[in-house]
């Protein structure tokens, strides 16, 4: 499920920061080339010179209040750790080591928990999501 949840909030990502560049590549055209355009195109580019840098702000402002940066920090950093943990199962020859390697992912499991708890407590869960 978490690269799912990683892949979406990294296209979500993307696409807000799309829109601010088409906003600005729009600015550009209208700055640069509105005597070239016709009536219609040039008021079409009028309201998507406005508009895409607004849908760029509202989907930043959206990753801010869940946190999409610092999850999309965290999902990849867990993602290197358990597979780090899964090669060096598959290469530990004694018992004794996977536990050692089990414990040291256990342990870091812990850590991220702790860390997701640190970023949520100042944005608390939406009700009826629980």
């Amino acid at each position: 499920m978490g690269y799912w949840v990683l892949s979406g909030r990294i296209l979500r990502s993307i696409r807000g920061n799309a829109a601010m560049v088409s906003g600005i590549g729009v600015t550009l055209l209208l700055a640069f080339g509105s005597r070239l355009l016709e009536d219609r195109t040039f008021n079409i580019l009028m309201v998507l010179m406005g508009m895409l840098p607004l849908i760029a702000a509202v989907r930043e402002a959206y990753a801010h209040k869940k946190a999409d940066r610092e999850l999309i920090k965290q999902y990849r950093f867990m993602h290197r750790i358990f597979r780090n943990a899964k090669l060096r199962l598959d290469r530990a020859d004694s018992e004794t080591a996977r536990r050692e390697i089990l414990r040291a992912l256990g342990e870091a499991a812990l850590d991220e928990h702790a860390e997701w708890i640190l970023v949520h407590r100042e944005r608390p869960l939406e009700h009826g999501k629980l």
